[in-house]
């Protein structure tokens, strides 16, 4: 799944899947994103930056700030989605 569209819609769905209070199935759909290595880096950030504000909703702060992590291996990441990957970190630390 390599086109925006499809993989912005997989987001949407996980996040849908959230608010239905099914946690496994929304983390399910982001990390397909941010595991498939032929993923854009915009979308596998956008991705992991998704399941952390889940796992932030659910006061799973460690595990949060931990899946932001893997934004450090994801090569061309936008500046944009650095930033926001920074910003979330520090929100996180502040939260913990």
């Amino acid at each position: 799944m390599n086109n925006w569209i499809s993989a912005d819609a997989e987001i949407n769905l996980g996040k849908i899947a959230f608010l239905r209070k099914d946690l496994n199935g929304a983390m399910a759909r982001f990390k397909k994103l941010f595991n498939d290595e032929t993923r854009l880096p915009g979308i596998r950030a956008k991705a992991v930056m998704a399941a952390a504000e889940v796992l932030r909703q659910e006061k799973r702060l460690f595990e949060a700030y931990a899946s932001l992590e893997s934004l450090d291996s994801i090569d061309q990441l936008p500046a944009s989605s650095a930033v926001a990957g920074a910003f979330l970190r520090s929100e996180l630390l502040i939260e913990m």
